[in-house]
């Protein structure tokens, strides 16, 4: 007898996001889940000048 595949993929899906959301719940707790650190901070610096059209940019990241 064969298990039907069709239904097991669903499943698995759903159980993948639910550790996903586990994971995320449990690391709200963490330091490192707030805010921009290190090369977090100077990509979304580098993002949002090239967003308010700076696109060349003037020397390196600061």
């Amino acid at each position: 007898m064969t298990i039907p595949r069709r239904p097991l993929v669903p499943a698995l899906l759903i159980g993948a996001l639910a550790l996903r959301l586990a994971h995320l719940h449990e690391l709200r707790a963490s330091p490192f889940f707030e805010g921009f650190v290190l090369d977090e901070k100077n990509y979304d610096a580098w993002a949002q000048r090239i967003a308010a059209g700076d696109i060349l940019g003037e020397g390196t990241l600061k």
